[in-house]
């Protein structure tokens, strides 16, 4: 639902299929409207996208520590596995700390990029509506 949560887009399928010259002042207006909705979804479904990662990667950090908690009950006889899957935990450890950050990254971008984009789009609303004012 989130990814839908949009203005609505209304256009001629016509006027995508226009060489821009050929469109007047108001359907420019239209197919740029148009556009950055559809880069507002887009962007919108990639944010949707990485929050799914980051709830992959939180579930992963779950069975790690249970996963933990298991090689704590072991007996000694296996302590020596108990230390090599450790160590390999570890290491996945640190995998997802990278990645973490790189979404991280990721997130706070497309977000600041979605952020920037709204603004456009309600500026171009704004002078939408001024120029139907105009018009009328």
């Amino acid at each position: 639902a989130e990814s839908l949560d949009r203005n609505p887009i209304h256009i001629n399928g016509a006027l995508l299929k226009k060489p821009e010259e050929k469109l007047s002042e108001d359907h420019k207006h239209k197919l740029e409207s148009f556009k950055l909705n559809r880069e507002i979804k887009e962007l919108k479904d990639e944010i949707l996208k990485l929050e799914r990662l980051e709830a992959e990667k939180s579930l992963k950090k779950d069975a790690i520590k249970e996963i933990n908690l298991e090689l704590n009950s072991f007996s000694d006889s296996k302590y020596q596995d108990i230390l090599d899957t450790h160590e390999k935990l570890e290491g996945i450890n640190v995998q997802i700390l990278k990645v973490e950050y790189e979404l991280l990254s990721s997130f706070n971008m497309e977000k600041n990029r979605l952020d920037s984009l709204n603004i456009l789009l309600k500026n171009l609303n704004s002078d939408k509506l001024n120029l139907e004012k105009y018009l009328d």
